[in-house]
């Protein structure tokens, strides 16, 4: 395993979007991306977790 698929891997793992771990106050995010992160909470999270679940059925059978 090397170093760069360690980061990429820990970066995923962390469960706080991109703005937790720069450490930028929410507020201080410009209109626009405030916008997508919560676009992204609502939308993507859901559908990755379907995502896996469907992969973990198949992976089971």
């Amino acid at each position: 395993m090397t170093s760069a698929t360690r980061m990429s891997s820990s970066s995923f793992s962390s469960s706080g979007t991109s703005a937790s771990r720069s450490r930028v106050p929410f507020k201080q995010l410009d209109p626009e991306r405030q916008k997508t992160i919560k676009s992204f909470k609502r939308g993507a999270k859901p559908r990755l977790r379907k995502m896996i679940q469907n992969h973990y059925k198949q992976w089971k059978k």
